[in-house]
């Protein structure tokens, strides 16, 4: 099975926080608010789709009160509709991330709970499957048996979305199977540089093709020089 991630161009604001595990629900929003405040554009797009028609609210109004959670499926979607249709309206159904959440809600038990990472990819996997989508191209579909081995795996992670990259890979390199059999006869520090190194010269190449269009995506090309890859 071959793996095949694409550069997807995404909301550099919004990719910015959800990117940030060490702010809670409250401290995101605040973040948030400033980006919207300093980009014109977007100050423009939330007055335009996310004020009360009946009311003429500020910015501070508007994501005052906001959920995080809420904003970020609400700003999502805006996202999400804009991709598929060429426009933005203030009527995008919340049903568009529905995918994402549910890859959220299998994630859960993974990550630390300030982490929106497992978000993040569920947006840029939808992203990208509307590109494909538009393009022909067959669609990309996360194999059940990351979450098979994430189970085994048990302990939480702050970059959960880096984990199933490696591990999807693993999978469709090696097998579920023998990520669980290595898994239980680690004594390794370092698990999962040495499951890579487990790599032929031609799988190593293309997932550091796909991590590297992954990270350009969502503006992390830093995790890949501190990681050494």
């Amino acid at each position: 099975m071959s793996i095949q991630l694409p550069y997807v161009d995404m909301p550099k604001e919004l990719v910015s926080v959800l990117k940030m595990n060490n702010l809670g629900p409250h401290d995101k929003m605040n973040r948030m608010r400033q980006l919207v405040m300093a980009e014109p554009h977007l100050k423009i797009l939330v007055e335009d789709y996310f004020a009360r028609k009946e009311r003429q609210e500020t910015i501070s109004e508007i994501m005052g009160i906001a959920d995080w959670e809420a904003w970020r499926d609400r700003m999502s979607s805006i996202y999400i509709h804009r991709k598929k249709t060429g426009k933005y309206t203030r009527d995008a159904k919340l049903s568009l991330v529905d995918d994402i959440l549910g890859l959220e809600a299998k994630c859960r038990r993974f990550f630390v709970e300030s982490s929106a990472r497992a978000f993040l990819f569920g947006f840029y996997l939808t992203l990208a499957n509307i590109e494909r989508q538009q393009m022909s191209e067959p669609l990309i579909a996360l194999p059940m048996d990351i979450f098979r081995c994430l189970e085994i795996v048990s302990q939480k992670s702050p970059d959960i979305d880096w984990i199933m990259i490696f591990i999807w890979h693993y999978v469709a390199f090696k097998g579920a199977d023998q990520f669980i059999v290595r898994f239980k006869e680690q004594i390794e520090d370092d698990f999962y540089q040495t499951l890579y190194l487990e790599f032929n010269e031609m799988e190593k190449e293309l997932y550091i093709s796909n991590l590297l269009a992954y990270s350009y995506s969502i503006q992390e090309v830093d995790f890949l020089v501190n990681k050494g890859v």
